[in-house]
Order: C-alpha cells, then sequence, then structure tokens
C-alpha cells in the first residue's frame, strides 16, 4: 500500500519540485539556502526513480545517455580524491602551489586535485538537481509531459509578470536577490541573460505543447487555441525584449526558425501549424524589440567589443592549458583567474565566471570534461537526428522535436554565458534532455496500454 501511495505522489511531487528549481533555483551563486532545499527535495525524486515502477532498468535510457550521467558525478568526485604530496605536486599548475607554501612554513600534506575542494563538493552536490529530473521525467507518460510542460509555461509566464514588475517605479520590492541587474527585468533570476534563457527554452515548448492541444479538436476550435498559444509566444518575447540581454535577442532569430521548422516538418493541421504560429512568433519577435531599439540595442550590441568578458578570454585559455590535462578543480575559476589577471583588466567590475562555459570547464575539469562535452554533443546531434527525421519511428510527436531547440539553444547561449550554473536552467534541460531520450519509448508504452481491454 506504501508502494501504491508513493507511485501516486511521485507526479506531484515532480510538478512540485520543477516549480520550486524555477523559483529558487534562479542564482549561480549565492543561494546556498534555496540550493539545500532542492538538493535535500531531489533525494526523493531520484530515490522513486530507481525504486518504483519496476527499478532502473525500466526506465529505458540509453547507455550512452547513462555514460554521460556517470561522468558528470565521476569528474568532480575524482577531484575530491586525497593524494600525496609527491603525486599532487607533479600535477599541472601545483609545483608553484606547493613551493609557496613550503616557503611559508607549511607542511607537505595529502592534497585533493581541486584546488577548491568545497566548491567541488558543492558542484557534486549541485548535480543531483538536474539528475532526478531527468531520471523522474523518464517514467513520465505523454498525458504527464503535457501536463509538466504547462505547469512550467504558467510558472515562466509569471516570472514575465514579476520582470515587468521590477521595471516600474517600485520595482526594487519585487527583487529576489539582491544582487541583480537593477534596470533589467529579471523575473525569478538574479541575472537578466539567464532569465533571457529562460524564455528563449520555453518557446519552443510553446509550440509543442500548441500544436498538440489544437491537434484535438476541429478546426474552427483549433484555430482560437493556437491562436492563445502564439499570444503567449508572444508574451515571453516580450519579457526576452524587457530582459535587455543582447544573448537572448541574438538567440531569438534560431529560436524562431526552430519554431518554423518544427511546424513545417509536423503532420498537424497546415493551417494551425504553418500560418498562426509563425506569424506570432515573427511578429512578437519585432514588436518587443522595436520600442527598445533605440534605447539599448545598438548602444548595447556595440559595448560587446570593450566588454570585459572578451578581453579575459584569452587569459582564461592560456590558464586552462597551464592546468590541462587535470584541470584546476570545479568551482576554482575565481581563485585561478584572480592569478592570473594582469593588472591592465583590474578594474571596478570583476568576473564570477568565463562567460563560456566550455572554456571555464575545460579550465576547471580539463580533458575529462572536453571529452564529456563531444560525448554530449555526439547524443544530441544523434537524438535530433533520429526525431526530425520524418520516416523515423521517434518523430511523431512535437515535444522531442522541441526539446532538441531547448537544448541547442542553451548549449548556444553557454558559449556566451554560464546558463546551465543555475539550479533553474538546469532543471529545464534535464527535462529537454529526457524528454528527448526517451520519447519513443513512453510512446510505444501508451500505444501497448491503449490496446490493453479496461
Amino acid at each position: 500500500m506504501l508502494t501504491r501511495l508513493a507511485q501516486r505522489l511521485q507526479f506531484p511531487y515532480m510538478l512540485a519540485f520543477v516549480l520550486c528549481a524555477l523559483v529558487l533555483g534562479g542564482a549561480s551563486r549565492g543561494a546556498p539556502f534555496y540550493w539545500t532545499i532542492l538538493q535535500l527535495a531531489s533525494l526523493p525524486l531520484l530515490a522513486g526513480a530507481f525504486l518504483l515502477n519496476g527499478g532502473i532498468k525500466t526506465l529505458g535510457i540509453s547507455r550512452l545517455a547513462y555514460m554521460l550521467i556517470l561522468a558528470c558525478f565521476a569528474i568532480p568526485a575524482l577531484q575530491l580524491v586525497p593524494l600525496p604530496s609527491p603525486v599532487w605536486s607533479t600535477l599541472p599548475g601545483r609545483a608553484e602551489i606547493l613551493s609557496g607554501v613550503l616557503m611559508a612554513g607549511g607542511e607537505p600534506a595529502w592534497l585533493p586535485i581541486s584546488l577548491a575542494p568545497f566548491k567541488t563538493e558543492a558542484s557534486l552536490l549541485w548535480l543531483l538537481v538536474p539528475a532526478a529530473l531527468f531520471f523522474s521525467a523518464a517514467r513520465l507518460t505523454l498525458r504527464q509531459r503535457r501536463v509538466l510542460t504547462g505547469c512550467v509555461l504558467l510558472a515562466v509566464t509569471a516570472s514575465v509578470v514579476l520582470g515587468l514588475a521590477q521595471l516600474s517605479e517600485d520595482g526594487a520590492g519585487f527583487r529576489l536577490y539582491a544582487e541583480t541587474h537593477q534596470q533589467w527585468a529579471t523575473g525569478f533570476f538574479a541575472n537578466k541573460n539567464h532569465h533571457a534563457a529562460l524564455l528563449l527554452a520555453v518557446l519552443p515548448l510553446t509550440a509543442a505543447l500548441g500544436i498538440r492541444i489544437s491537434s484535438d479538436f476541429s478546426r474552427a476550435r483549433a484555430i482560437p487555441r493556437s491562436a492563445a498559444f502564439g499570444a503567449l509566444g508572444f508574451v515571453f518575447s516580450m519579457g526576452i525584449a524587457a530582459s535587455g540581454s543582447r544573448a537572448g535577442v541574438s538567440l531569438a532569430l534560431p529560436a524562431t526558425l526552430g519554431i518554423v521548422a518544427m511546424l513545417v516538418v509536423s503532420n498537424r493541421r497546415s493551417t494551425v501549424r504553418a500560418v498562426l504560429f509563425p506569424i506570432c512568433a515573427v511578429t512578437a519577435l519585432s514588436i518587443a524589440a522595436a520600442p527598445l531599439a533605440d534605447r539599448w540595442m545598438f548602444s548595447r550590441f556595440s559595448e560587446s567589443t570593450n566588454d570585459l568578458r572578451w578581453g579575459a578570454a584569452p587569459i582564461v585559455l592560456k590558464a586552462a592549458e597551464s592546468f590541462s590535462p587535470v584541470g584546476s578543480g570545479l568551482g576554482s575559476f575565481d581563485a585561478v583567474y584572480r592569478q592570473s589577471e594582469p593588472t591592465r583588466l583590474i578594474t571596478d567590475r570583476y568576473l564570477n565566471n568565463a562567460h563560456n562555459d566550455y572554456l571555464e570547464l575545460w579550465l576547471e575539469a580539463g580533458i575529462p570534461a572536453v571529452l564529456a562535452i563531444l560525448i554530449f554533443l555526439i547524443w544530441w546531434s544523434i537524438r535530433s537526428f533520429q526525431v526530425w527525421r520524418p520516416s523515423s519511428p521517434w518523430a511523431g510527436s512535437a515535444m522531442p522535436r522541441a526539446s532538441s531547440i531547448v537544448v541547442g539553444l542553451l548549449l548556444l547561449h553557454s558559449l556566451v554565458d554560464y546558463p546551465l550554473r543555475t539550479p533553474a536552467l538546469a532543471a529545464i534541460f534535464a527535462l529537454a534532455c529526457a524528454l528527448l531520450e526517451t520519447d519513443q519509448l513512453i510512446r510505444a508504452s501508451d500505444r501497448t496500454s491503449a490496446r490493453i481491454p479496461r
């Protein structure tokens, strides 16, 4: 009886967890209390995914996906393993540190690979949230996936409304974090770019859910529902413009093109899929960006050539090469960059991250991180090809195609920022990966269960 009750509560608990992740997980640093809550709350999800509904063998996850998840946990775990001083000092970048310790009167000791072990440990625990959501979402039925997507869209709508309230005269009272972009809408986030990344990620999901719901009705009833989802896409586009994020505006075009491609190859009604959504998406982006163009569009993009992050990129690259192949340890960017930062770049502004997650991961985790990223790109490319090929059995739903777009957008955004270091965006990323990985299995099981007499 307890097992049956746990199975019934599993999906509502997951819904509540996703909503909490979106509301509480909007910062990449400085919110340890919120992170602790999410990490503790993820443990029942992980336990349910592995112990309920037939165990791990029924998840339907490929070996490649398991390898990636194992690598994500193994890299920080191995960086925490203590090594004897003679071995530790042979690692790249450590000999100078050890000599400094000895000159200061310190004693040789066993030390971990990571130069910031407490932050590396925090990085290891941070993985619990996306891992729990990935394994839990892998079990969802098609109906549960649609309900989950709808709840995510409602939460993101609330973030947009909160962001618009933040732009009012008394907007300071609506901000959730002390360290934030004061002049722009940030919603549930501390960083405007991360708020824009969330809105970009849900645009394809909005179109996919609209296609699915509209296809269940007659043409006369489907058109107003499609228009409603198009209006929701307009709201999210307004939120992107209000965030003032250059990356968000730049990625709005590929997001729109991805939605148009998804609608064109869809097998749903041509009137609904090929007219309303593209018009709403393109019009929304144009209307949202135009009023703010004089205020920041051209000036903000012209500032990019003098941006601190571009000047720091060669410094980070050089530091990454000096600590390769093992890296300096996850979470050690701040300390390592301070040691390498030239005086000409020292100002009242500072970099808390490299604003290029691939470069930062190379610095912190070395060649293992590079290999893990390459394996992930291979997995994403294979799955995307499968769901976008019209003749493929994976191509029967718009949701996996939308998920492939979501993953691609967040990967592109990671070239100029660090969106996946926030629990909220890591949660959306994990959900998209799960929908992309297991859609074919879920659809097959749903078709089988539909043939069973009830």
